[in-house]
């Protein structure tokens, strides 16, 4: 769900005390065994009942914090004094409370690498996906895209940098009635030792459009996410992969012997300098 609805999964681990608040309302309307004759009307309050128990053991696991856990075992003992056969009923099936937890855990890892524009792009919403990205990745909080697409420093208090002022290699772009249509990145440095090529950045492209596709969920977020490991998409030669409607292709080309890792370059004849030229290209097809 969106931020600002009930069922997103930081609003509902906010108000869990609410869950455990209408789960114990629940318990206490009726005792199942005694007072609901009809047989499928008492399975299906068991059921529903069970359901809300395990819904409550998952977000007060998910919320990590020790008052959750202390009350989710209070409502356990609770249910367990007020109806001992519901009681045996539900621990039947607390495992699924478990498996939901660790369901609802895998789900949230995987949605959290969904990007927050998806769909068509703009430049901006292509840039403020590149920049969530970069922080999920870690790749570093001095440089981030504005609304233009451009680099920008980030600037922060008692923070001081040295080197790099001019920014990674800059993107441009293909722009169509609005709608982002390609992007383009391209890097050359001649020099005996050269650090940090910013390859990543071609990475976080590729990764901010593609997964921005329509048809990307959080079942195959992994997928789009594997293409760009280093397995995969090695820094120093060529590269394509394409995913929905996206095609992307990188070239490497390097002057010179030269020893590579993690997009460090290093002359391996002391005196000779390399010269090592990087481009990328990302669009949608036609």
């Amino acid at each position: 769900g969106r931020e600002d609805q009930s069922v997103n999964e930081k609003v509902v681990i906010k108000r869990v005390d609410q869950q455990f608040r209408v789960t114990r309302v629940m318990m206490h309307a009726y005792h199942l065994y005694d007072e609901v004759e009809i047989t499928k009307l008492r399975n299906y309050m068991m059921n529903h009942l069970t359901l809300m128990m395990a819904s409550s053991s998952a977000y007060a696991r998910l919320s990590k914090d020790p008052a959750n856990m202390e009350a989710m075992d209070a409502l356990w003992d609770e249910l367990e004094r007020f109806d001992e056969r519901s009681m045996g009923k539900s621990v039947l099936l607390y495992a699924a409370s478990t498996a939901l937890s660790l369901a609802l855990t895998l789900a949230m890892a995987l949605s959290a690498a969904l990007p927050p524009n998806r769909g068509d792009l703009t430049v901006a919403e292509f840039a403020e996906n590149v920049n969530f990205y970069r922080g999920y990745f870690d790749c570093g909080e001095r440089w981030s895209l504005d609304e233009n697409g451009e680099w920008a420093e980030n600037q922060y208090e008692n923070v001081v940098y040295f080197g790099g002022g001019d920014g990674p290699a800059p993107f441009t772009y293909t722009v169509e009635e609005g709608t982002l249509r390609a992007v383009h990145w391209a890097y050359t440095e001649t020099a005996e030792t050269i650090y940090g090529t910013g390859d990543e950045n071609a990475r976080m492209a590729y990764l901010a459009l593609a997964a921005a596709q329509k048809g990307t969920s959080l079942f195959n977020i992994r997928s789009v996410v594997k293409q760009i490991g280093s397995n995969s998409w090695a820094g120093d030669a060529d590269y394509s992969a394409a995913w929905k409607n996206v095609e992307m292709r990188y070239d490497a080309r390097i002057e010179g012997e030269y020893y590579y890792s993690e997009g460090f370059f290093l002359s391996v004849q002391d005196g000779q300098p390399i010269t090592v030229t990087l481009t990328f290209d990302a669009r949608l097809a036609e």
